[in-house]
């Protein structure tokens, strides 16, 4: 089970505005949740965009209708072999979602979304960033704000990418439930936190060249002692699917947008956190967040260093985790 919250606060300065990722649920929406059937919103096409692709014999209609299946087909396999939170699922269409969420079935249904920002470059009055962003939420029918929200880094994940989206989801919900009625306080889940880095030195760490930089490209294999591969996409996804137990991986994923309205146009960049995460079950075992904020000029030191990539602090950050038992303090 996931048991990391990370509660990344940021501020508005000026004319700066982030917007981040957040669990929004009270403790009974949290728990009305592992109550009721969940809801997965599938992906429908759009009668007018096929209409105009159609005109064209170019092949992006044939692509459009393929990557809508291929949400379709990576969702469904993802909750079906994942999702454990509640016992009952059931897969809808957009259309079919107007029905249920309804005052009518206020609480009796949960769903699960994809909700797509869109970027607003002109408008310097709106705190909407310029770029488009790609978020995976969690509700109840009849409530309007989601009970948590994860942010991602693609509009369209593949199986793994929403495995993986699942078990993050379940892992706030669960350490959610657990902070406030029954078994564990935040302290004691905070202190399994910190026990949990230590496990990589049983664990291959998998890495994809491009999400690192080229210092640490050039000096892991000196600094890093533990098992480790650099490796494609493609062995990631499938470790995550297999559950391998003797694996753990880097997963680089946005948490927030940062913007700043310059008065002619908006300045905005995602930021991000490194996760190393458990294959055999979406745990954290450990974490690097950006660099502390530098003031003023929120949105320039943030456009200069938004943790994309593993540098070598970053990297050395994780060692000391690993050989400390210890992940980086709130």
């Amino acid at each position: 089970m996931n048991k990391l919250i990370v509660l990344f606060l940021i501020g508005f300065i000026s004319h700066s505005s982030v917007q981040a990722q957040f669990g929004y649920g009270k403790l009974e929406d949290v728990q009305q949740i592992q109550k009721v059937p969940l809801l997965v919103v599938l992906l429908s096409s759009n009668e007018k965009k096929v209409k105009k692709l159609s005109k064209k014999k170019n092949g992006n209609l044939e692509q459009y209708l393929a990557d809508i299946d291929s949400y379709n087909t990576a969702v469904k396999n993802a909750f079906q072999n994942s999702w454990n939170f509640s016992t009952d699922i059931k897969y809808i269409t957009s259309e079919e979602l107007k029905e249920y969420n309804s005052k009518q079935n206020k609480d009796k249904y949960a769903y699960f979304r994809q909700l797509i920002d869109v970027g607003d470059i002109g408008n310097v009055f709106d705190h909407k960033g310029a770029i488009t962003t790609y978020n995976y939420a969690i509700y109840l029918t009849g409530k309007r704000k989601p009970v948590y929200s994860h942010m991602y880094s693609t509009i369209l994940p593949n199986e793994a990418d929403f495995k993986l989206i699942s078990q993050q989801i379940q892992g706030y919900l669960k350490a959610r439930e657990s902070l406030k009625t029954k078994e564990k306080s935040r302290k004691e889940i905070l202190a399994e936190i910190k026990a949990n880095a230590p496990l990589l030195k049983q664990k291959t760490l998998l890495i994809e060249e491009e999400n690192l930089s080229k210092s640490v490209l050039q000096s892991i294999g000196e600094l890093y002692k533990y098992p480790y591969k650099i490796v494609s996409r493609d062995e990631i996804d499938q470790a995550i699917i297999s559950d391998a137990k003797d694996m753990a991986y880097l997963r680089i994923i946005p948490v927030g947008q940062v913007s700043e309205n310059s008065g002619i146009l908006k300045i905005s960049n995602l930021i991000f956190m490194q996760y190393v995460i458990n294959a055999e079950n979406g745990e954290y075992l450990a974490y690097v967040t950006p660099s502390p904020l530098r003031l003023p000029g929120l949105a320039g030191a943030l456009l200069n260093d938004n943790n994309d990539k593993m540098k070598k602090n970053d990297l050395l950050e994780i060692i000391e985790a690993i050989e400390n038992g210890e992940t980086q303090k709130f």
